[in-house]
């Protein structure tokens, strides 16, 4: 529920989630064979206005992925203080569910069943047009299957997804009548998924208009990444790294240094190589150039898996050589070089029989 009177920003949100529940039903009704994608967006089915409030109304769907990825526990913490008083901190860690996950071959076929699901989502949503825009394990639900005792069952298996929350997501009417003046901003994403040109500009859409889709595929590479982690917070570096960059940085103010961190994160995964341009704008010099750069830094495919092992709490990495490939082309710097949602869906990670 919202209020059509209240702040302009949720009710141009509300608006918006309105605007997209509408298109998904109504090619829900109309169409004449089945689309996959469909069956894995949320599922809209009415609202109305009472007393100047709008009312959302959509079907439920499941609980949250994060909440099947993660476990928490209160835990005491000083409150900092010389007195006897204590404070209760929320301990987040990775899941029961996590680790049968990352350590059983049912449950690394799950993981590939739940990608394959929200890529197909994604789907759904570009092929109208749609760009997402905040793709992340909280907008994601999923439904348990129950046994014959109407229990939910100790590893859930063979989940169904849907995509919800598009009050942050665009088309070409949104972005025309339902973002107000300014346009969408920052304020509507979540960075720790949002890529590097809606991290680093304000208006990143002007100067990629044609790739703004280009923003959910990398929001599906940081999920794959999580999964693979165990942790939102996929890309961070060293103690000792930032400390070195501290020491280069004085002055800078605390979003400066963010960003100088989270570059530095890029690099040390081999996404982000300064002077290396698009991949269809280099010649055999810069390519020359680039093969140099990948040297340095060591970017070798064993190299990469390498680092992910090591940031892997379970000490595994990634599940295999083609979702490590897969993960690559999701996450790369520029737009234009990731691919799109039809070529994910392609990719030998989900066709066993394109694994050579």
């Amino acid at each position: 529920m919202l209020q059509l009177n209240g702040r302009p920003e949720i009710r141009l949100s509300g608006l918006r989630e309105r605007h997209f529940g509408e298109i998904f039903l109504n090619a829900s009704r109309s169409r004449l064979s089945t689309e996959e994608g469909l069956n894995h967006v949320a599922r809209f089915l009415d609202s109305f206005v009472v007393q100047g409030n709008l009312w959302l109304v959509f079907k439920k769907e499941g609980r949250s992925l994060s909440r099947l990825l993660y476990e928490s526990e209160r835990a005491p913490g000083s409150n900092g203080s010389e007195s006897e008083d204590k404070r209760l901190f929320e301990v987040v860690r990775p899941s029961a569910w996590w680790r049968w996950l990352k350590t059983t071959k049912k449950g690394q076929r799950e993981m590939r069943n739940l990608l394959r699901q929200l890529l197909l989502a994604v789907k759904a949503c570009h092929d109208r047009n749609i760009t997402h825009r905040d793709l992340k394990p909280e907008n994601m639900v999923v439904q348990e299957p129950v046994d014959s005792t109407n229990k939910s069952i100790k590893w859930p298996a063979n989940l169904s997804l849907r995509l919800i929350d598009f009050g942050s997501a665009i088309n070409p009417f949104t972005l025309q009548h339902l973002y107000g003046s300014a346009g969408p901003s920052r304020n509507e994403h979540t960075p720790e998924y949002a890529p590097p040109e809606a991290l680093l500009f304000d208006h990143w859409m002007h100067f990629h208009p044609n790739q703004t889709k280009a923003h959910d595929i990398w929001s599906v590479g940081v999920i794959m990444l999580e999964i693979v982690l165990g942790t939102p917070h996929v890309f961070q570096i060293s103690a000792r790294t930032r400390v070195l960059l501290d020491r280069s940085l004085g002055g800078w103010d605390e979003e400066s240094k963010n960003v100088a961190y989270m570059l530095r994160a890029f690099m040390e995964m081999c996404i982000f190589l300064p002077r290396v341009p698009p991949r269809h704008h280099r010649n055999e010099t810069v390519n020359h150039q680039v093969r140099y750069q990948l040297a340095s830094m060591d970017c070798s495919e064993a190299a990469l898996q390498r680092k992910i092992q090591q940031r892997d709490p379970l000490g595994l990495g990634m599940p295999d050589i083609w979702s490590f490939r897969l993960l690559r082309q999701l996450l790369q710097w520029y737009p234009e070089d990731r691919i799109s949602v039809d070529e994910a869906l392609s990719h030998p990670y989900f066709h066993r029989n394109l694994q050579r």
